[in-house]
């Protein structure tokens, strides 16, 4: 069993360590997001085109991005808004799971890459829980 002041010296050291590490997190010199040294943060918009069943513009707005590497956006392709959930890897892979707004029966899932340079491009697939046989299949690419 410890003695009294063995606990309060433990406690000291741990409080001690704890304001060193929360010393080292503000001043970056520790990273709590998930990534590997090819990392490249998310911009706050992206605008592109789609191409494929259709084609038009797309825009993607970062709504928020966690340490976990969760992410909301919302996608605009054409006319249509889909608020997406998702993630980015410490790869640099950004996957969304979107439903349209006011017509939750459209899904899209969009599937990218974050590239050196900062543009993100991909793939993306529209469907509808409703019609089975309504898939359809689009590249594209913002910056």
């Amino acid at each position: 069993m410890m003695s009294k002041s063995a606990v309060k010296l433990l406690v000291a050291l741990i409080g001690t360590a704890g304001v060193i590490i929360a010393a080292l997190i503000t001043t970056g010199a520790i990273h709590l997001f998930p990534q590997s040294s090819n990392y490249i943060p998310l911009h706050s918009s992206y605008t592109g085109n789609a191409t494929g069943y259709s084609s038009g513009p797309m825009i993607l707005n970062l709504g928020s991005e966690n340490q976990q590497g969760n992410v909301s956006m919302q996608v605009t392709f054409g006319q249509a808004i889909y608020p997406c959930e998702g993630d980015v890897t410490s790869d640099n892979h950004l996957t969304l799971d979107c439903s349209k707004q006011g017509e939750s029966n459209y899904l899209l899932s969009v599937q990218g890459f974050i590239y050196p340079d900062g543009h993100i491009a991909g793939t993306m697939m529209g469907t509808n829980t409703r019609d089975m046989s309504y898939v359809h299949n689009y590249n594209w690419s913002a910056s």
